[in-house]
């Protein structure tokens, strides 16, 4: 419900959980792992994806995902 969201994030209708890996991740028997505090609201959607950042170019996604919450 977007009512839920922090106010400034209300006009998106989302929240933005972004992280850093350097700042919250680990490397767990070959497997990269992220630890990112959920908020206090019920999540939908959770979209996921990875971007590379390079000096001299905009952003490039590497991959995504988007899981539903909502199906049964």
């Amino acid at each position: 419900d977007p009512a839920d969201l922090p106010s400034h994030r209300k006009r998106w209708g989302y929240d933005n959980l972004d992280f850093g890996f350097g700042r919250t991740g680990a490397v767990r028997d070959g497997k990269c792992l992220a630890l990112v505090e959920l908020p206090g609201y019920a999540i939908a959607r959770i979209r996921t994806g990875q971007f590379v950042k390079l000096p001299s170019l905009p952003s490039q996604q590497q991959w995504k995902a988007d899981i539903d919450l909502r199906r049964p």
